[in-house]
């Protein structure tokens, strides 16, 4: 089965969860994949997931299924190509 999230760094612990759900239920293998990057425009600033947060993601869904795998997809270069404007101040959180 293959999943797909997007988001920041902020959606660490949510990921967290959502894959502990995923590995409980799901009785296939897993590819997740997480959609990610840097990106700072003149009202906010996007820190992408670290590596050090995919691995930790990737063996916890190892330990559900030794299948499963978490992959990185890093949008930084095409942010910065092409910096998206739609939902982009959806959040409450204000960046400085």
């Amino acid at each position: 089965m293959d999943i797909l999230y997007c988001g920041d760094d902020n959606m660490f612990e949510g990921l967290i969860i959502s894959i502990l759900s995923l590995t409980k239920h799901a009785h296939e293998p897993l590819k997740i994949y997480i959609m990610t990057g840097h990106l700072r425009n003149k009202h906010r600033q996007f820190q992408a997931l670290s590596d050090d947060h995919i691995d930790f993601l990737n063996d916890l869904a190892k330990q559900g299924n030794n299948r499963n795998a978490v992959i990185k997809i890093d949008m930084t270069e095409k942010f910065e190509a092409e910096l998206p404007t739609a939902n982009i101040n959806t959040s409450n959180v204000k960046l400085s």
